[in-house]
C-alpha cells in the first residue's frame, strides 16, 4: 500500500474519558489504530480545533445551555461544551496513539469563532 493513506478523524483528549465532550469507552479506538497506522506508510490525523470563544459554544451564549439550537446567518448550530481549544490539553491527541511520522490536519488557526471552522472544514465552509 504505498501509495495508501490512512486518515483518523479527531482522536483526542477531550473526546476520551474524562474529556470536555467524552465519548463512552473511547480509548477503545487506541489498539486498532495503532495496529492499523503499522500498515500504512501514510497516515493523517486530523484535529478539532476551536478558539476558546467560539461560537459553537454554550459558555459564548450565557443566555443558553449545551445542546441549545441557535439560528446563525449560516444556518441552525447546536451548542456544545467548551472542547479542543486551540492548543489546549484537550485538543491534544489520545496519548495512548502511537507516535511516529504523521501529519495533523486543522481547518483553521483556532482563531476564528465561526461555525464550521474545524478540522472537517475549511474557513468560509458549513461542517455537518
Amino acid at each position: 500500500m504505498s501509495n495508501a493513506v490512512l486518515v483518523f478523524v479527531d482522536i483526542q483528549n477531550d473526546f476520551c474519558a474524562g474529556g470536555r465532550l467524552a465519548i463512552p469507552d473511547a480509548e477503545a479506538v487506541f489498539p486498532v489504530v495503532n495496529s492499523l497506522m503499522r500498515e500504512f506508510r501514510h497516515v493523517v490525523l486530523t484535529q478539532d480545533w476551536h478558539p476558546p470563544d467560539d461560537v459553537s459554544f454554550a459558555s459564548s451564549h450565557p443566555s443558553r445551555q449545551v445542546l441549545d439550537r441557535i439560528s446563525l446567518p449560516s444556518g441552525e448550530q447546536v451548542l456544545w461544551p467548551d472542547h479542543c481549544a486551540a492548543g489546549s490539553p484537550g485538543a491534544g491527541l489520545g496519548a495512548s496513539l502511537r507516535r511516529g511520522v504523521i501529519g495533523v490536519g486543522r481547518g483553521s488557526s483556532g482563531t476564528e469563532p465561526q461555525p464550521g471552522h474545524n478540522s472537517r472544514s475549511a474557513p468560509g465552509t458549513k461542517a455537518d
